[in-house]
């Protein structure tokens, strides 16, 4: 009696090399970790989808042997991973590959991915942006405010308010170093007192001119902008 032996068919060649992709995914990764913090006005979402698809695409590679998934599954998944872990997006992101795969059936996987992704990540750190943003120190608010400005009220913030100061168009050398001396404002308005008011406004009202800095006021004292 003769038996007949079937094997499943291997599994088809890749269309990508493993060492273009290792080669392709080192140098974008270095040239992402380069241009992320420099003050230049580039795109950070393409960077990150590119390294994200080639780590898709080499795993789907290494798994090849192992399962029948196709390796187009593991490129998409893992753009997403990448993206939404680096980036916290989320809504944006699954519309984003939803337009680009044309396929309904990925959405609730792609969902559950993102959901996945932000959770662990929001565990460990925070987005890449905010990240760039304590590291250079630009001011911003954040999400939730500290527990002590809850607590905060009107009166409390005006109590504690420097009273205003202002100065002429035309001041002393002596007025000029007294108000820096015994202030810490960064800037004064510039008013004038007395004019000839506008419709509406009261007699004797004060109108202001414009806004000096404090370095300005500096400067010109070292540089002996003085009026004779």
């Amino acid at each position: 009696m003769t038996q007949f032996v079937t094997s499943s068919p291997p599994p088809p060649p890749s269309e990508f090399h493993h060492i273009s992709l290792l080669v392709y995914f080192a140098v974008y990764l270095i040239l992402g970790l380069f241009t992320f913090g420099i003050a230049v006005p580039s795109n950070h979402l393409l960077p990150i989808i590119l390294i994200g698809t080639t780590y898709g695409r080499l795993l789907g590679i290494f798994m090849g042997s192992y399962t029948k998934i196709d390796q187009g599954l593991y490129v998409v998944l893992d753009a997403t991973s990448l993206t939404a872990g680096s980036m916290r997006m989320t809504v944006s992101l699954c519309v984003i590959f939803l337009e680009l795969t044309n396929n309904l059936l990925l959405l609730p996987i792609t969902m559950f991915i993102l959901l996945i992704v932000k959770t662990v990540g929001d565990c460990f750190n925070p987005s890449v942006y905010e990240i760039i943003l304590h590291l250079k120190g630009l001011p911003f608010l954040d999400a939730h405010p500290e527990p002590w400005i809850r607590n905060l009220t009107i009166e409390e913030l005006d109590d504690e308010k420097s009273a205003l100061v202002t100065l002429c168009g035309e001041e002393k050398v002596s007025r000029i170093v007294e108000v820096l001396k015994n202030t810490t404002h960064n800037g004064f308005p510039i008013v004038d007192q007395g004019v000839f008011p506008s419709v509406g406004l009261p007699i004797g009202a004060t109108e202001v001119k414009g806004l000096i800095l404090k370095a300005h006021l500096v400067a010109m004292l070292r540089k002996k902008w003085f009026l004779t």
